[in-house]
């Protein structure tokens, strides 16, 4: 994929789930729940999602 294809959305970390894993309720009108995790850098340098 692109990066001129990819979607940026901003969300709420509501659960932990396990191996990386996150429930995050996305800030869009009718508020869905998807399952995220984390990737690239993030992953890499440990860093922290609060």
């Amino acid at each position: 994929m692109a990066r001129s294809d990819m979607i940026e959305v901003d969300g709420v970390i509501v659960e932990p789930r396990s191996n990386g894993f996150f429930t995050v309720r996305l800030d869009l009108e009718n508020h869905p729940e998807v399952i995220a995790h984390l990737g690239g850098k993030l992953r890499r340098h440990f860093i922290r999602v609060v």
